[in-house]
């Protein structure tokens, strides 16, 4: 199906069998007032949302892609804003996890496409990610062209103002004011790919760039708060972006548990 879930309080969502493409649905941007396009699933505001996965489902969320319009979405998004005018900060957070009582053999699997220049899990483009714990499950997350597969999405200067930054509060050389976060994985079979020079988890390739002198697409003089990256069990195979990560797109995970 096409559509859009937002979450703007803490809750539970159990995925079984979903198959979720975002489609033209856009909000008004929480820190600059433009558009910004919807992910299938995105968690907004402060809230937490827990996301449980079916034993044996297969759930699949593939973001929007437009980027004439600034519209690319990430597959599961999770905000990271503050706003332009209030200085009013958002951090949601994400919670993915097996449902209670599953056996390893049939966890279920959520597969997460980010679009152009945005994460898989995190951030769309030129949106920073808020919190990402994962504690069970098989995910195959894969980014978006520039991004990572769980972290923030790619800056892009070139196509709007530095002011679509959703940390940059309007100005591109205000250092950053986003909330650190953090990515925490406890358990679970995880394949996560960052495409074309981003990492397979964290942030986007490009910070920083010269607005008037033309090196870097990146956002002038940008100070990232930084992220908190943590493993603590599971198995977690990532790949970074670039050329050779080509041969691995096909790859699907299956519900044999790790050794």
């Amino acid at each position: 199906m096409t559509g859009h879930v937002i979450v703007r309080k803490d809750c539970t969502v159990i995925l079984n069998n979903v198959n979720i493409t975002a489609g033209a649905h856009t909000q008004l941007s929480p820190y600059n007032g433009g558009n910004v396009g919807t992910a299938p699933l995105s968690i907004q505001d402060n809230a937490t949302c827990t996301v449980l996965l079916a034993a044996e489902s297969d759930n699949y969320l593939t973001g929007a892609s437009d980027i004439s319009l600034m519209l690319n979405s990430a597959g599961l998004s999770v905000e990271n804003t503050i706003n332009a005018t209030s200085g009013e900060k958002h951090l949601a957070s994400v919670i993915i996890d097996s449902v209670s009582g599953v056996e390893q053999a049939n966890w279920g699997r959520l597969e997460v496409l980010g679009k152009t220049q945005s994460a898989a899990i995190g951030g769309s483009i030129n949106r920073a990610s808020g919190n990402i714990t994962i504690n069970g499950g098989i995910i195959k997350a894969t980014a978006g062209s520039w991004s990572t597969a769980l972290g923030d999405g790619d800056s892009e200067r070139s196509r709007a103002d530095y002011s679509t930054w959703s940390c940059v509060g309007g100005d591109d050389k205000v250092k950053d004011t986003c909330q650190p976060a953090s990515i925490i994985i406890n358990d679970g079979n995880i394949w996560a790919e960052g495409k074309d020079a981003a990492p397979a988890i964290g942030t986007s390739d490009e910070l920083s760039g010269d607005k008037d002198g033309g090196n870097g697409s990146g956002v002038k003089n940008r100070v990232w708060n930084g992220q908190t990256i943590t493993i603590n069990g599971g198995t977690t195979i990532c790949v970074g972006g670039g050329p050779s990560n080509a041969s691995y797109t096909s790859m699907k995970l299956s519900r044999v548990p790790r050794p």
